[in-house]
């Protein structure tokens, strides 16, 4: 469940706003979605300093939105407690949300001149919308109109940013102060086209992004690992006592290995994420715009954004290169991304199609083998991980410990430590198996959209063999999104069953975005806790080292 925060000011001595339409805009497009039971919606109003700090701070939103007045670099618009204006500075405002990034998702500044204050935050928070002039009130309403359409239509942040910016182009036909059409006398209507006139809203996406995963799950793993690493901090102490070292030095190849495995198995998750992400932010909203280039120059605009998108990812991509395992393989298809973003910066430069379909043509190569490939790596390695028997191990020392030790305490933190290690290695044979199960759906679903627009053959083909694949997938009944997909499915299975071709492509539209949510969400489980696990790893080298 994601919370959506808004915060209103709109102070006597400024002037009046429509915020009360703006909100009210944006609770109706949730309401009216088909995700809407996946958000909830808070708003505040006539915020002051304290108002919004303590909001966010005690709400803990995933998404803040703040409408109002803004004045540039000196900051945003804010009441006092006489319901005057009082500036926040951009400087307080970063500090804020710097301490707020690890639940705090996205921003949106829906004030003029707020690029200033967007391009602070965007340093901590993985995406903040802000404007780099003036904004009229009806283009501001229109964008967040826009914008929570697409959210509650299951689109990313960057999807959703495009279709608000769109929603203030078709909002418009070239008129800019009235909504009068008397007002222009008998001049012929203008098209509907973005003038300088229209402010575009800015998206600024933060270099590395922050990895949202479950909530539910957060507290239970973080718990978990934190145990296990005083677990075995307690057993770095407890060496020092020389039974208990001849007991461990037995199991020193088996700490060293370990250890290693999990440094190989965190390399080949960065990988696979960031592959992941080049799909969900960059080659997905790229085929789109795709369809409107070049006479649409907002797809123009918005091609440009995600080709400096899949730039930063790039970079990321070799930078966990540079740090690869000696057992693990290189990434030789780097030189594919690096093409394609080559590609696309050269259609956005010259509005030339054919570079975009290059680049299209490059992505679609390297997303059809190298995420099947990485996840084979990613479960053989999951697989091959020695925790349970590091578990097995470690509780053989038990009797020993008790029997060399006095120190109650440090015994008690070792024996919780290695219950908190069976916890996680429990978990991770449990994620490994969904996500490979749920990866192979991906790859059957992905090669069926291929040639959808032609025919549905293709799907109808496949359709058994695929619910044979997932029946066994669906036992989690408390999950609300797997019971949502199991629903997506069963409404695909009633239009095939039709054999109604429209109905199926739309079905199946739905079903492929339920699923690539689901994907999505255990692809995130398994990323948090491949860095709860890396954490450990730490511990472990302490161990290697004084055994060595």
């Amino acid at each position: 469940m994601k919370t959506i925060l808004t915060l209103a000011a709109n102070p006597d001595d400024t002037s009046a706003l429509r915020l009360n339409r703006e909100i009210r805009e944006i609770e109706t497009r949730l309401q009216q979605s088909k995700y809407r039971d996946e958000f909830t919606f808070i708003r505040r109003d006539a915020v002051r300093w304290d108002d919004l700090q303590r909001a966010i701070l005690e709400i803990k939103p995933r998404i803040i939105h703040f409408c109002g007045h803004g004045t540039g670099q000196s900051g945003l618009v804010l009441e006092n407690d006489q319901g005057q204006c009082c500036i926040l500075s951009t400087d307080i405002l970063s500090d804020l949300f710097k301490q707020v990034a690890p639940h705090v998702e996205c921003v949106l500044l829906n004030a003029c001149h707020s690029k200033e204050q967007a391009l602070a935050i965007s340093q901590h928070i993985n995406y903040v919308i802000g404007m780099n002039q003036a904004i009229a009130d009806a283009d501001a309403i229109a964008y967040a109109q826009g914008f929570y359409l697409a959210l509650g239509a299951g689109e990313s942040i960057q999807g959703a940013h495009a279709t608000g910016c769109r929603q203030i182009q078709s909002h418009y036909c070239g008129y800019t102060d009235s909504r009068d059409l008397s007002a222009h006398g008998d001049a012929e209507p203008a098209v509907a086209v973005l003038s300088n006139a229209h402010t575009i809203p800015e998206l600024y996406v933060k270099e590395t992004l922050t990895v949202f995963a479950d909530p539910a799950q957060e507290p239970k793993l973080r718990e978990a690992s934190n145990d296990a690493h005083a677990g075995l901090t307690a057993l770095v102490e407890l060496l020092a006592n020389p039974k208990i070292y001849e007991a461990v030095i037995v199991f020193r190849s088996d700490f060293k290995v370990l250890a290693e495995q999990i440094q190989l198995l965190s390399y080949y998750k960065n990988l696979h994420d960031l592959l992941h992400k080049v799909e969900i932010e960059c080659y997905r909203n790229i085929v789109q715009e795709a369809r409107r280039f070049p006479t649409d120059d907002m797809a123009l605009t918005m091609l440009a954004e995600y080709g400096m998108a899949l730039q930063g990812i790039t970079a990321e991509v070799c930078k966990v290169v540079a740090t690869r395992p000696e057992k693990a393989y290189d990434a030789p298809w780097i030189h594919k991304l690096e093409d394609a973003h080559t590609k696309l910066q050269a259609a956005t430069d010259n509005v030339d199609v054919h570079s975009l379909q290059q680049a299209i043509f490059s992505l679609t190569q390297l997303l059809a083998d190298q995420p099947v490939r990485l996840n084979t790596s990613l479960t053989e390695t999951a697989k091959a991980l020695r925790l349970a028997e590091m578990v097995n191990n470690l509780g053989t020392l038990q009797p020993q410990i008790y029997a060399a030790v006095s120190d109650s305490a440090k015994v008690q933190q070792f024996s919780e430590g290695i219950s908190s290690l069976s916890s996680l290695s429990t978990r991770l044979e449990v994620l490994v198996h969904t996500h490979d199960a749920w990866q192979e759906v991906d790859s059957i679903l992905r090669r069926i959209e291929v040639n959808l627009h032609r025919d549905t053959t293709d799907l109808e083909w496949a359709w058994p063999g695929l619910k044979e694949l997932t029946k066994p997938l669906y036992q989690d009944v408390s999950d609300p999104m797997l019971l949502s997909q199991k629903q997506c499915e069963q409404r695909l299975d009633d239009a095939i069953a039709l054999n109604d071709p429209v109905k199926i492509k739309h079905h199946f539209c739905i079903y492929r975005r339920a699923a690539l949510n689901y994907f999505s969400q255990v692809d995130l489980s398994l990323i948090q806790l491949c860095d709860e696990l890396r954490d450990i790893s730490q511990s472990l080298a302490l161990v290697v080292e004084k055994i060595s």
